[in-house]
């Protein structure tokens, strides 16, 4: 670029700080905003991974309701079993020795992708677990699941709760950060069942 006649040249000083501003520094500061604006998206990616947000009971009671057929459908197959342990979409993992039969573990997949759970936990004592949603890591977090129980919730230390969203803001802030589970009563023998691991 030719020189303007009114401008005299710069020094070679001066001319290698207008280098350093306009070839290091400018893309510098680009760079450390493009990374605080990763963290920012990053923390909050987490935040929803690490217990930012959980279905409130409302969810899971109106996703309740919509699938009412499907949960019943899955309890009574729940309970014709007998083998323990869970079933999700990707996996198969017995508690016992038995294995699941194929066709159990078809049906229930079956059923669990017309309810939209997560995961069933097929219990022996007639009380089968359907996850509906988490937050947090596979040592500590929360998790709401749909319960059946035909009879009372068994447990010395089971709480049952007239909101369980609640109950965990009050027990967090003001009793202990210790794990505990708490059930909401859907309708008779359906409950959420509230579980907070720390």
């Amino acid at each position: 670029m030719p020189l303007s006649p009114f401008k005299e040249p710069l020094s070679p000083f001066k001319e290698r700080a207008r280098i350093v501003v306009y070839f290091i520094l400018v893309p510098l500061n680009g760079l450390i905003g493009l990374v605080i604006l990763g963290g920012l998206a990053g923390y909050l990616f987490l935040g929803s991974l690490l217990g930012f947000s959980l279905a409130s009971d409302q969810e899971v009671i109106d996703h309740f309701k919509n699938h009412r057929n499907e949960f019943g459908q899955l309890a009574a197959l729940s309970n014709s079993s007998i083998t323990r342990g869970r079933i999700d979409v990707g996996f198969v993992d017995p508690f016992d020795e038995d294995e699941f039969d194929a066709d159990f573990v078809k049906k229930v997949r079956r059923l669990l992708k017309a309810t939209g759970v997560r995961q069933a936990i097929i219990a022996k004592d007639g009380r089968p677990a359907f996850l509906y949603d988490a937050t947090g890591l596979s040592i500590g977090g929360r998790s709401k699941s749909i319960y059946y129980s035909p009879g009372p919730i068994p447990g010395r230390f089971a709480v049952l709760v007239v909101d369980t969203d609640r109950y965990h803001n009050y027990r967090r802030t003001r009793i202990s950060r210790r794990s505990y589970t708490s059930y909401r009563k859907i309708e008779e023998h359906w409950y959420i069942e509230f579980d907070y691991e720390d």
